[in-house]
């Protein structure tokens, strides 16, 4: 549930962000361009009463992905949810995102409050310049509340609980449906089903209908010169897709083609301490983790699986104005995760266990009545620290027929996203960003901020599947607070 602060306040956000380079997953995209409006707001009541609220209006343009023709990206060298589309030839993207969150917060009784929020996000997807080209359309809503108690003045406990359930649509058309065979391998249809399982198409369009319970709980206290907030969710869900144009409104295990079952665990530690004159130290610590089990009905059983752990353990020290907006900052972060994926079709596995560190700043160098500059710096630099790959496929790979047109497109996917995935999650990259934020105080109720970033990264090891390791990225936003 959302953090409702003392003040009302209303911000607005315009953003534009920009990357491009071959430093990325297989099934990512090669460039990325997106730009959007964000909005969001706070307003009390005199009852105590409170609304909040936000807005997000995107559009995202991708160059040249491959291999995913779905509506998700891989992470941290894991594929996404195995039930999509893919093909080896690369095209280009259009795509437009909305959001909107809203919700209210009502004080019961002395000590208890009531928040209630819904959340409705929308997108849609276009493959625009080469076959196949799917249409992705993505509806999901959350329903959620929380419940708060102020145990004592410095004491508080809340619990909450939330329900979202998603449709999503994939259609697939072709310019020229002649070109749509098994012979045209780079652009014929695969259906993957798991990390090195691919599988012919048993439709061009498909639905989709993804359920999931969320549960949180969490704990606050707070006196003079203290804070500290505990947070515990846990998010299981259900991802069903059809194997035909069904009424999906209705729950008939036979029209199942697949379930996916992730489940997801999230604890959150946060500290403040408060030294006086708006200084004060944070330290924060993140266990995050991801569990997915598959389930092919036509196999009759478990078919892949994955799972991903998190740990992040972060110390800054800030410096905030009478405002209480931030002045300067120095912090470090650190971080260690591990993955897993298990294909039991293609006896394929891969298990990586990785490091970050994170060192980042920032600090007021410029500063007048209605004008402040703050110079930003962030190093990261990110490491593995074991990897393994077991690939059942290998020998089957070396000695294709020459009319095994599935065979040819498996042998890509190992080439193109399994391998280079492998030496991109294992290989020692540095990130270095650099930017600045300009503030401008116009009038008292009006405040603009003009952010600019820049980033580079960049492997420190060669391979044979990235022809340039690095990636660009840059992003520019306009932040109005009244």
């Amino acid at each position: 549930m959302a953090c409702v602060p003392l003040k009302d306040y209303t911000a607005s956000t315009l953003y534009y962000h920009f990357e491009e380079g071959a430093l990325k997953q297989g099934g990512e995209p090669q460039g990325v361009q997106d730009f959007g409006l964000k909005t969001q707001g706070i307003y009390r009541t005199g009852m105590g009463i409170t609304f909040f609220g936000d807005l997000l209006v995107k559009k995202t343009y991708y160059r040249d992905l491959a291999w995913n023709l779905s509506y998700m990206m891989p992470k941290k060298g894991m594929m996404p949810d195995p039930h999509y589309f893919g093909v080896s030839k690369p095209g280009n993207w259009s795509n437009q995102h909305y959001e909107l969150n809203g919700g209210v917060v009502i004080p019961v009784n002395q000590g208890w409050n009531l928040a209630l929020e819904t959340n409705y996000n929308l997108f849609n997807k276009y493959r625009v310049n080469l076959d196949p080209r799917p249409k992705i359309t993505y509806n999901k809503l959350t329903l959620g509340a929380n419940l708060s108690y102020n145990i004592t003045k410095n004491h508080r406990f809340n619990m909450g609980y939330a329900f979202e359930q998603a449709a999503i649509i994939n259609n697939i058309n072709f310019s020229n449906n002649n070109q749509n065979e098994a012979v045209n391998y780079d652009i014929y249809i695969k259906w993957i089903a798991g990390y090195g399982s691919l599988m012919n198409v048993f439709e061009e369009d498909i639905k989709r209908k993804n359920k999931a319970q969320n549960f949180s709980l969490g704990y606050t206290f707070q006196n003079s010169s203290h804070q500290l907030l505990v947070t515990a969710n846990l998010k299981r869900g259900e991802n069903i897709t059809f194997k035909e144009d069904v009424d999906d409104r209705v729950d008939n295990e036979n029209s199942y083609f697949a379930t996916f079952e992730p489940e997801a665990f999230q604890l959150d530690i946060m500290g403040l301490k408060y030294k006086g004159k708006g200084k004060l130290i944070k330290a924060e610590y993140t266990y995050h983790r991801n569990l997915g089990e598959n389930f092919l009905t036509a196999k009759g059983g478990k078919t892949y699986s994955n799972s991903l752990d998190e740990h992040m353990l972060s110390y800054s020290h800030i410096q905030q104005d009478a405002q209480g907006s931030t002045k300067n900052e120095y912090g470090l972060k650190f971080q260690y995760w591990e993955s897993s994926q298990q294909d039991a079709l293609a006896v394929t596995r891969s298990d990586f266990k990785n490091g970050e560190i994170h060192f980042y700043g920032q600090k007021v160098v410029f500063e007048t009545k209605k004008i402040k500059l703050r110079p930003q710096l962030r190093t990261s630099i990110i490491f593995n620290i074991e990897e393994n790959l077991e690939n059942g496929n290998s020998q089957y790979l070396e000695n294709i027929d020459e009319y095994d047109y599935m065979g040819f497109s498996l042998r890509d996917y190992y080439n193109q996203v399994i391998m280079p995935d492998l030496q991109l999650v294992s290989s020692t990259r540095i990130n270095l960003e650099a930017g600045a934020y300009l503030d401008f105080i116009s009038r008292q109720n009006l405040q603009s901020i003009l952010n600019l970033k820049i980033g580079y990264l960049s492997s420190l090891e060669s391979d044979n599947y990235h022809a340039n390791n690095q990636r660009l990225y840059t992003s520019l936003s306009l932040i109005l607070n009244y």
